[in-house]
């Protein structure tokens, strides 16, 4: 009787054991899911919202008036995916989500208008929380003009989709009016 109890409790210490260590596994994988993804979250955030950015100069310059319109906006930020804009972003996305990004114009609208205002822009804080699949960033920006300076919170929304994002949405008047008024 007493063997078969021991049975049973091996039995069972075996199972619990088996489901803490599942357990351990499944936090692991999402503490280095979620470290990936803030990572990435900062490279993406950096490159978008820091002027002077050299990169995006450069291919700007190299699309060429014809494709330009106002403010030097490219006329079709999707014909863009195939030219140095995507080397500088498209690894971070999934392709619908790169099309979507180019067709909001966020890296052109604000490196356009900071140059054009004679601004820098730096990132002084990156915030990043998760809710499930959704990072909810709170990006703190230092707008610069001669010896003036504003602070700007931007708030910046971002799903992945394994490691690629796939959306990324942030309220672009919001930096845009703060380096007009600068």
């Amino acid at each position: 009787m007493n063997s078969i109890n021991k049975k049973k409790l091996s039995g069972k210490s075996l199972f619990l054991l088996l489901i803490l260590l599942l357990t351990i596994i499944g936090l692991v994988v999402w503490s280095n899911d979620n470290r990936r993804h803030k990572i990435l979250i900062t490279k993406i955030l950096t490159q978008v919202f820091t002027y002077p950015n050299a990169s995006l100069k450069n291919t700007i310059d190299n699309l060429g008036s014809n494709q330009l319109i106002g403010n030097g906006v490219p006329d079709n930020p999707s014909n863009v995916s195939n030219d140095k804009l995507f080397e500088i972003y498209g690894s971070y996305f999934t392709k619908d989500a790169y099309a979507d990004f180019c067709n909001k114009r966020y890296p052109f609208e604000i490196f356009l208008s900071a140059q054009h205002h004679s601004s820098n822009i730096e990132i002084t804080n990156i915030e990043i929380t998760r809710d499930n699949n959704t990072y909810n960033c709170s990006v703190t920006l230092s707008l610069i003009k001669n010896e003036a300076e504003i602070n700007v919170v931007q708030d910046v929304y971002i799903t992945f989709t394994g490691n690629k994002i796939s959306n990324f949405f942030f309220d672009k008047n919001n930096i845009l009016t703060a380096i007009n008024e600068l």
